[in-house]
């Protein structure tokens, strides 16, 4: 499941990966982004990863599809331990890493 975050706000946006994602995953996250992209420009992502357990094979396509459609409008940088939206004004797309 991928579940947006309430500290979202204009084109700044945070997910979170939680346990198997699958293909319908990708495809919400896909129609979001895309209405995002088409609001705003260009947006920051960043996807907060702690309980984030597997990628189902049904969803490795739809991964790289969105990687690949979204490549040019999402800004990316840097990665960081902590999902702190509010940082994320001078970088792009973070990943979320826990400790």
């Amino acid at each position: 499941m991928i579940e947006k975050k309430v500290e979202s706000s204009g084109n700044v946006v945070g997910y979170k990966a939680i346990g198997t994602i699958t293909a319908s995953d990708y495809q919400q996250l896909g129609s979001e982004v895309k209405a995002l992209v088409k609001k705003e420009g260009s947006i920051r992502l960043l996807i907060d990863l702690c309980e984030f357990k597997w990628e189902k094979m049904e969803a490795w396509l739809p991964d790289l599809k969105f990687g690949s459609e979204f490549h040019d409008e999402i800004q990316k940088n840097s990665h960081s331990r902590r999902f702190d939206l509010g940082e994320v004004d001078n970088t792009s797309v973070q990943t979320l890493l826990c400790s």
